[in-house]
C-alpha cells in the first residue's frame, strides 16, 4: 500500500451569526462575523502545503439550512483551489445544514463528493491503478435524525486503508443535542468486509479521540463560536504509513481565539490590584495565541474584602470601558467581553446558610438547584418554545448546558453582595 495523507475537519458553521457579535465594537464584531471563512482559508492553504490526498468534511459546513449565498460561494472558492492543487473532496451534511437541494445555490467543483442519506457506495481514491483509501459516509436528509446511522455504513470490497464519515453522538457527549446516537462498539465492533480503520465523525465541537483501533476521531470545529468554544481549534492532518499506521497531527486554524480568564482576588484589598493582576494575566494571553484576535472573559473569584466594591455594576463597567480602550487599537485586537464578578464576602456561608431569612434562602436554592441533575433539563423544557424559535435562536446556543452554572454562580453572588 502507498503510504498518504488527508485532513479530518468537521463543524464549520460558515455562515454563522455569532450571537455575542451584539455586545461587541463594530470592527470586533466584522472580524469575528468573517472568521469562520478565514479559518476555511487556512485549512484550504494547509491542505496545499502538506500535499494532503482528499479532505473530509464530516458535517455543519454550513451554520444553518437556510444556508446563505455567500457561504455557499466561499466554500465553492475554496474547493476549486483544492481542485486545482489535485486534491480530493468527501462531504457528509449534519444537523445544521441537512441535505436539502433546494438550499444549494451553486454546484460544486467535481473533485467534491457529497454522500446521500441513503444508497451510500465506497468511493475509492486510488495512485495509479492501486486502491489507496475507500471512503463512504452518509448525510442528514433533516435537522433532526435520532436513529444509529453507523449500521448503514455497508460492506466495502476493496481491501485498503477504509475510513467512514459520520456526523453523529457517540455515547454521552455533553451539551450535545444526541443526534444520530451510537455507541463506541458500534464503530469498533466490526470486521471483515465490515472493517473501517479510521471514523471521521463530526458535530462534537472539541478534539476528542475516542479510539485508537480502529480510530474513532472527532477533529473539532475550526474556529470558536463563543467561551463555550474556548481555547486552540482546527483540523487534522493524518498520515497513513504504507502498513497502515496512522499518525495525527492537530493544526490551529482558528481566526479568533475564545478565552476565559481566572483571577482569584482573595488577597486583594483594593480595586487598583484587581487591575494590575488583569493586566498580568492579559499579557500571558497574547503570548499564547500565536498572533491571533482573542476575546477574554474575565472572572475574578475568591474570598475577598472588596467583593461588596466589585459587586457594584459601574465600578464593573468602568475596569471593562479603560481596558476596551486601551485594548481595541492593537492589531491584532485584544477585546475584553465582560469582568464577572464570582468572588464572595468573607463571611461563613455554610454557616449563614442555616439561617432561616431572605440570604440563607437564596444560599439554599441555589445549592440545591446546582446539585439537581433534572433542573437544567426543566429550564432546557421551558424555554424550548423560544429555542425553536429562529430569530431568537440567534442570541443563544441548542444548550444552556455549559454556562447554567456560572450564571447561578453569579447571581447568587449579585444577590448575596446586595442584600447581605
Amino acid at each position: 500500500m502507498v503510504k498518504f495523507s488527508f485532513i479530518h475537519a468537521a463543524d464549520l458553521h460558515l455562515g454563522s451569526p455569532f450571537r455575542s457579535s451584539a455586545r461587541l465594537d463594530t470592527d470586533v464584531a466584522q472580524v469575528l462575523r468573517r472568521s469562520c471563512y478565514r479559518a476555511l482559508d487556512q485549512l484550504t492553504s494547509l491542505a496545499i502545503s502538506e500535499h494532503v490526498r482528499f479532505v473530509l468534511f464530516s458535517g455543519d459546513i454550513f451554520d444553518a439550512k437556510e444556508r446563505n449565498l455567500k457561504a455557499q460561494l466561499h466554500f465553492r472558492s475554496c474547493m476549486k483551489e483544492l481542485r486545482d492543487h489535485g486534491i480530493q473532496v468527501f462531504v457528509v451534511h449534519g444537523n445544521h445544514d441537512p441535505l436539502d437541494h433546494a438550499a444549494n445555490m451553486v454546484d460544486l467543483p467535481d473533485n467534491c463528493h457529497i454522500f446521500p442519506a441513503r444508497g451510500v457506495t465506497w468511493q475509492v481514491v486510488s495512485q495509479g491503478e492501486s486502491p489507496v483509501a475507500a471512503v463512504c459516509g452518509i448525510s442528514f436528509d433533516k435537522s433532526h435524525v435520532e436513529k444509529n446511522l453507523a449500521g448503514m455504513i455497508p460492506d466495502c470490497d476493496h481491501d485498503c486503508f477504509r475510513i467512514a464519515m459520520l456526523h453523529c453522538t457517540v455515547g454521552q457527549q455533553s451539551g450535545h443535542y444526541p443526534y444520530a446516537p451510537c455507541t463506541l462498539s458500534d464503530l469498533t465492533d466490526r470486521y471483515g468486509k465490515r472493517r473501517v480503520d479510521y471514523w471521521a465523525l463530526g458535530h462534537v465541537h472539541e478534539m476528542k479521540i475516542l479510539c485508537h483501533e480502529p480510530h474513532v476521531v472527532y477533529p473539532g470545529t475550526v474556529q470558536g463560536r463563543s467561551f463555550a468554544e474556548q481555547g486552540k481549534k482546527g483540523v487534522l492532518v493524518v498520515k497513513v504509513s504504507a502498513d497502515r499506521q496512522v499518525d495525527m497531527v492537530f493544526h490551529e486554524v482558528d481566526h479568533v481565539r475564545w478565552q476565559e480568564i481566572e483571577i482569584d482576588a482573595g488577597a486583594f484589598t483594593s480595586l487598583s490590584e484587581v487591575m494590575d493582576a488583569i493586566w498580568v494575566a492579559i499579557e500571558q494571553v497574547r503570548n499564547q495565541v500565536g498572533g491571533r484576535p482573542v476575546i477574554v472573559r474575565i472572572l475574578l473569584t475568591g474570598r475577598s474584602e472588596i467583593s461588596r466594591p466589585l459587586g457594584r455594576s459601574d465600578r464593573l463597567s468602568d475596569m471593562l470601558e479603560e481596558l476596551q480602550d486601551a485594548l481595541v487599537a492593537e492589531n491584532p485586537f485584544i477585546w475584553i467581553e465582560s469582568i464577572r464578578n464570582f468572588t464572595r464576602t468573607t463571611i461563613d456561608v455554610e454557616t449563614r446558610k442555616r439561617v432561616g431569612d431572605l440570604v440563607g434562602m437564596i444560599l439554599r436554592e441555589a445549592e440545591s438547584m446546582k446539585e439537581d441533575p433534572e433542573f437544567i433539563s426543566r429550564v432546557e423544557e421551558t424555554l424550548a418554545p423560544l429555542l425553536g424559535n429562529k430569530r431568537f435562536r440567534q442570541y443563544c446556543r441548542e444548550s444552556f448546558a455549559p454556562e447554567l452554572s456560572s450564571l447561578l454562580d453569579e447571581a447568587e453572588t449579585l444577590l448575596l453582595n446586595r442584600l447581605e
